[in-house]
C-alpha cells in the first residue's frame, strides 16, 4: 500500500512540476507563440494573441508567411500570427521582435513549409 502511495505521489509531482506547453517554446531570451490576434490597439502599440498582451514598437519586424516585410496595418483581428518575443507576459512587458502573418493554424506536419517556425 505504501509503495502504491509513493508511486502515485511521485507521478503526481512529476506531472505537476514538469513544464510543458503546446504553444510556447524558448530559444535563449526569445520565446515563440502561434495564435489568433484577438484585439489590436495601434494607439497604445498593444495587441492580444491568445488572450496574452504583446507590445510592438518601431523595431518589430512584420512579415508575411513567405518572409516578405509588410506594413503593420495588415495585422487585424482574427488573423493567425507567429510571434517571436522577449520579456514577460505576466509582467505585461512582452515585446514582439518578429510577427509573421499566417494563412491558418500551422500544425506539426506543415511546419517544414515555414522556415521561421522551429
Amino acid at each position: 500500500m505504501k509503495k502504491i502511495f509513493i508511486k502515485s505521489l511521485y507521478f503526481f509531482m512529476v506531472f505537476i512540476f514538469t513544464p510543458y506547453s503546446s504553444c510556447f517554446s524558448s530559444d535563449g531570451d526569445i520565446s515563440k507563440l502561434q495564435g489568433v490576434v484577438m484585439e489590436i490597439d495601434f494607439k497604445n502599440n498593444l495587441f492580444f494573441v491568445n488572450e496574452k498582451p504583446f507590445i510592438f514598437d518601431k523595431n518589430t519586424i512584420i512579415s508575411d508567411e513567405k518572409g516578405n516585410t509588410i506594413p503593420l496595418d495588415r495585422i487585424k483581428k482574427n488573423v493567425w500570427v507567429y510571434i517571436e518575443w522577449s520579456g514577460s507576459i505576466e509582467k505585461k512587458n512582452a515585446v514582439a521582435k518578429k510577427i509573421y502573418l499566417l494563412p491558418r493554424y500551422i500544425d506539426k506536419k506543415d511546419k517544414n513549409l515555414y522556415p521561421f517556425i522551429k
